[in-house]
């Protein structure tokens, strides 16, 4: 299917057996810790009713062809071409924590990034118009747990080691190194914060030493930084209960946040200071602004596997309803608003997501029932 696309006017991709429909856009208004010390003690027994571990089948399905309630309020255009395809396991994933997928696709201004641990485990790129079986190689990893990006480079937890890339081309080279598996990572200007399920907050800076500033009140679950903050998750043995905790870039002032309910999905920051985690089944989005204060932006959602940001808008991919997990899509909201558009449905579980400009970039990871050897990567332009 390389190649193949589909325009539409206030309108959204439908990827079903290889069938594109068209649907109209859907809107919807949708204490200081002490450096060094653990963050305070865990959360008490029944302070929140912890919600069921399993996903629900999804209670919000994309509208019907033809079909929009409420109507649209922007001309919004959506080019989706699918530009890779019959990829082996597309994106990162730990086994370590809770096996969630942790990114996996960055785009620059010419090409496309993605990480696989399929068949031929390593770092591929495509330029944007994409790439059939003979896409570039840029490294071979082990097996990609972790992918994060800056400006410049991309990071790579491959298993125990972390690496990274530069984005203009180069070789990967180690920047850290653990006994257990990485599974979370956030780059800020001049270090990088990792962590694995053992809880230590770690901090690397560039070409120098590997710190602790802080361990993490829980397992950590995932971790995003805003330049100057990093956040994270740390839950209970249930993963039920958590405590958003954060972190300066300079690894000074750690300190509990807010205790949240799960279960728990992807988590992000953008450039201008924006955190963005999920939380709850159905999930719901939640924001923290550059002035602190918590949010929630939409609700409602299935289970949101990946964040990714520009100047204006949090996008994020939604996996689909279990247990086919067939049914995935993209949506943004913008930074000062709570209004969702929905961008794309029935993508076979989405798990990875890049912006650059107006191209949104989508890993597909395929179909269990294919052992997720059917993975793909599209590209939807949106104007104007």
């Amino acid at each position: 299917m390389h190649g193949a696309r589909g325009l539409l006017t206030n309108g959204v991709p439908l990827f079903r057996d290889g069938v594109r429909a068209l649907v109209l856009v859907s809107l919807v208004a949708c204490g200081d810790i002490k450096q060094g010390d653990e963050v305070p003690a865990p959360l008490p027994p029944g302070t929140e009713e912890p919600a069921p571990p399993e996903e629900k089948a999804e209670t919000r399905p994309p509208a019907e062809p033809g079909k929009v309630d409420p109507p649209p309020s922007t001309a919004l255009r959506v080019d989706v071409v699918k530009i890779v395809d019959g990829r082996s396991r597309v994106g990162a994933r730990a086994e370590a924590g809770f096996r969630s997928w942790r990114g996996g696709l960055v785009a620059t201004d010419d090409k496309v990034i993605w990480a696989e641990s399929g068949a031929s485990p390593g770092i591929y790129a495509a330029p944007h118009t994409g790439c059939t079986t003979a896409c570039e190689k840029l490294a071979t990893v082990v097996r990609p747990a972790v992918v994060a990006s800056t400006a410049t480079h991309l990071y790579v937890a491959d298993v125990k080691v972390l690496k990274r890339m530069p984005l203009a081309g180069g070789a990967l080279e180690t920047v850290a190194s653990s006994a257990n598996e990485i599974i979370a990572t956030a780059p800020v200007t001049d270090a990088v914060f990792w962590t694995t399920e053992k809880g230590e907050i770690q901090r690397t800076v560039l070409g120098g030493t590997t710190s602790t500033p802080i361990h993490s009140n829980g397992t950590p679950v995932g971790m995003g930084g805003t330049g100057t903050t990093v956040f994270w998750l740390g839950v209970d043995i249930s993963g039920q209960q958590g405590l958003l905790q954060r972190i300066l870039a300079d690894g000074t002032k750690p300190r509990a946040i807010s205790e949240q309910a799960g279960p728990f999905g992807a988590m992000g920051g953008s450039a201008n200071g924006f955190f963005y985690f999920t939380r709850g089944n159905p999930a719901e989005v939640r924001r923290i602004t550059p002035a602190g204060q918590e949010e929630v932006v939409a609700s409602n959602l299935m289970r949101i596997a990946d964040f990714a940001f520009d100047g204006e808008y949090a996008y994020w991919t939604e996996q689909g309803a279990a247990p086919d997990y067939l049914a995935g899509r993209v949506q943004r909201v913008r930074h000062d608003g709570t209004v969702v558009e929905l961008l794309a449905a029935n993508i076979p579980r989405p798990v990875a997501l890049a912006v650059r400009g107006k191209k949104v970039f989508v890993a597909s990871a395929g179909t269990e029932a294919n052992g997720y050897a059917d993975g793909s990567l599209l590209a939807l332009t949106l104007s104007p």
